[in-house]
Parts: structure tokens; sequence; C-alpha cells
């Protein structure tokens, strides 16, 4: 009998743990404070790249037709922290105003976080129709 007791014991602590863990991310997953006051994630026209302000195509957004050389412009230097490729062409991003500096590739039809040193760090952004992000 004692060893029932510590069975039933571990399953109640495990069950609670699985409980809180998904109720941890349930609060994680929902942007901002109601489902309901914010937009639909990644929402983005056609032939757009959209910068969002928080991760999850969440928060504020910015959506651009054209190349920035310098996101400030637009008031979003320093403040993305996922981008959606809506377009058929690479977008390139770049950590320095005037395409210069560290950049990455955004591919057609995707949606990303931005990690690490891209993370609320780019300063301006390029349409690269035919593959490939040089440097000026």
């Amino acid at each position: 009998m004692e060893r029932n007791v510590e069975v039933t014991a571990r399953f109640t602590v495990r069950a609670l743990s699985l409980a809180g863990a998904a109720a941890l991310s349930a609060l994680v997953c929902l942007p901002g404070g109601t489902a309901n006051a914010d937009p639909a994630p990644w929402q983005c026209p056609a032939d757009n790249a959209c910068l969002y302000s928080s991760v999850l195509g969440a928060g504020e957004s910015k959506a651009l037709k054209n190349d920035v050389a310098d996101l400030s412009s637009v008031g979003f230097e320093d403040r993305a922290r996922s981008v959606r490729n809506a377009g058929d062409v690479d977008w390139c991003l770049y950590r320095d105003t005037d395409y210069a500096g560290e950049w990455t590739v955004v591919p057609p039809g995707t949606a990303v976080n931005l990690v690490g040193r891209f993370d609320q760090s780019l300063s301006s952004l390029r349409q690269e129709p035919k593959g490939g992000c040089p440097a000026p």
C-alpha cells in the first residue's frame, strides 16, 4: 500500500507540472493583453516586407514595398523583432544604414523571428531580385 501512495503522489506532481507548463505556454503565446485586442499575427500586404515590433508577427508593424536605406525615416530603426516577406523576391536586412554591415536574407513567402544580433538591430533593407545580398 505504501508503494501505491508513492506512485500516486508522483503522478499528481507530474500532472500538476504538465498543467503548469501548458498554462505558461498559453501565456507566452498570447502577445499583448487580450487576443481580441490585437490584429491577427503576420498580417502583411502582398509584395511587401513587413517588420513587427514583437515576435511571431505581432505588435506594431510597418509594411514596406520599396528599399529603405535608413529605417529611422519610417520610424522602425532598431525596433524589428520579426519579419515577413510576402513578395516573390529575397529581402536583404542590414544592421547598418545604407545597406551596410552584417546582413541576412528573408526568402520569398517566409516569416521569421529575428534572433541574436539581428533582434531589434535592423537599420536598412532592400529587395534583391537576383538572389544574394551584396554589400554596397
